[in-house]
This record gives C-alpha cells, structure tokens and sequence, in this order.
C-alpha cells in the first residue's frame, strides 16, 4: 500500500464507521482489508458471497457518501470475496485492541442431551411449507458462519426443533466443531446461575466461545432485560468472529418487540426463514417415516 493510501484508507474507514454505525461496521465491515484502495479502486472485500451481498445493498450508499467526504469523489467501487478475511483480521477503525479469545472446549452438549436420540437431518420430511428453512439448515452445516444468524420461525410442530437439533448432529458428526443446543430457558437459568456466584467468566467463555450456538423458543426471552442483554453481546462477539448462530422461534424477530430494537436488528440481519404448519402430504409422510422406524405396519386408511 502506498504512503498516501496509508493515510486515506483509516479516514475512509473511520467515515463508513460513522455514518453505519459502530455496531453495523463492527459486525459487517471490520476486516484488516474490509475496505482498502487498489490504484484509483475502493475495495469492499468479504469473507462470503452471502456477507458481501449483505453489505453491497445495506452499505453501498454509506461506502459511497463516506469516499465523497475523505476523497472529495466517488471513485469506481469493487465488492469482491475474500475466504481469508475472518473476523481474525478485524481491527477497529479506531485502531482500539482487541480481547484474545479463548480456546474452543471440547464440543459438548448441555443438561446432558447427550443421553437421548437427537433428530438427524436426514430424518427431515422437506415440502414447500419448509423447505427454505431446510435448504438453509443444510448450507449451515457445509459452509458454518456463511450464513449467519439464521432465525427460524413458525408456529408449534411445523419442525423447527428438528432442524435445530438435526443441524446440531451434522455439525458434530460432520465437522467435529463445537456446537451447543439449548433453549432460551435452559440459556436463561444457566445465566442466572453464573451471575450468582462467579461463573460468568465461564458461561461466556462456554457460549461466546461455541463454533455453533443454536437457540430454541427465543420467545421466551421476552421481558427479560438482563438475559437480552447478555444474547446480545453473545452475538454481537460470535457474528464479529464469523461463527454461526441458529434460532429459532414462534413469531419473526420483527415481532418479537420485547426483545428491544438492537437484539432483534441482530436476529435479522441475517438469514430469516418462514416454516408453515405441514399439509396433508406432509403429515402422512411423516407418519409413514414413524411407523417405519418402529417397524409397524400401518394400513393407509390408518395413517390418514
């Protein structure tokens, strides 16, 4: 980089950082080379085609206003994908340090649900009620933290804790990485529990420190002011560190109010997928499935 694009690039990205907000630029623009200068070229770099989709339609404008105030000009803009930028790179436009993470535990589960079946993916009846969602899932686990939040919502047995649960399996037995499942009470109680004595520092090294986090019945944590408050900053550190978040829950985040305008600005910033209840076809589909696992031969005027 030349000494002049030295000077000029910090001041660009201090100018974005401004105008989207510390927050937005944190969490969407904050890689080493997230905007950098080649020639008379300003650079808007990403780790994902998905990422860099979400910055050129939310951002573009910001990019572009914040060139004409340090440049004096507008000069041609390239969004460009960059698999190496990670949230590793990440320096803050105020060039302020960063906190060394800690090493990644063992992947484990919580409140032993090793000990029971967990839904697999494969098991997944996919229709047109869900099948973005299940599309989704699947991208999930190929490619984690591509995608990221994902949030899942639907009303009651339309499937999403087998998504999440099926997400949770694959990314174990197929990517040996660190995955948690819990839901927003058990997320709620262990929090609660941490904040009485000194466990803090290790519930959040446990949960911020997860490869994937999947919540179920985000719901739940509606009017519980210090609980958001900590989910937030959770995924705030996971989205800045390109790890995968998965919810899931009754209502879409835009009506989940009581979580406050931050938390569910978060929760949709990413992926956001509708599940209807399952048709007819479905539902006997599913049932067929059941009774093949449990070896019952069931005639069809039964299943129906």
């Amino acid at each position: 980089m030349a000494d002049r694009d030295m000077e000029i690039v910090p001041s660009l990205r201090r100018a974005v950082a401004d105008l989207v907000g510390a927050d937005d630029y944190a969490l969407w623009l904050a890689g080493g080379q997230a905007i950098s200068l080649d020639g008379d070229t300003l650079c808007v770099s990403a780790s994902s085609q998905f990422k860099l989709e979400r910055v050129r339609s939310n951002f573009r404008e910001s990019i572009e206003r914040a060139a004409q105030n340090v440049l004096g000009r507008v000069p041609p803009l390239r969004f460009q994908v960059a698999p190496t930028l990670t949230a590793a790179d990440a320096a803050a436009p105020t060039g302020a340090a960063q906190t060394a993470e800690a090493p990644a535990a063992p992947s484990l589960t919580t409140n032993d649900r090793s000990r029971r079946r967990f839904a697999s993916l494969r098991t997944f009846i996919a229709a047109d009620t869900n099948r973005v969602a299940f599309t989704s899932c699947e991208m999930v686990v190929d490619r984690p933290g591509e995608i990221t939040p994902l949030f899942l919502y639907g009303p009651s047995g339309c499937g999403k804790s087998h998504l999440l649960e099926g997400v949770w399996s694959a990314v174990r037995q197929r990517r040996r990485q660190h995955a948690l499942y819990l839901s927003a009470e058990q997320f709620t109680s262990y929090f609660l529990e941490a904040l009485k004595g000194s466990g803090l520092p290790n519930f959040r090294r446990k949960y911020r420190g997860a490869d994937v986090l999947l919540l179920d019945d985000v719901q739940f944590f509606i009017g519980k002011k210090a609980t958001i408050t900590e989910l937030q900053h959770t995924a705030d550190e996971m989205l800045r560190a390109g790890r995968q978040l998965v919810l899931a829950a009754d209502r879409p985040p835009s009506m989940l109010t009581g979580l406050g305008d931050a938390l569910t600005a978060r929760l949709s910033s990413g992926m956001v997928c509708a599940m209807q209840p399952h048709d007819r076809a479905t539902r006997l589909a599913i049932a067929r499935q059941m009774a093949t696992a449990r070896r019952l031969e069931l005639p069809r005027n039964v299943l129906e």
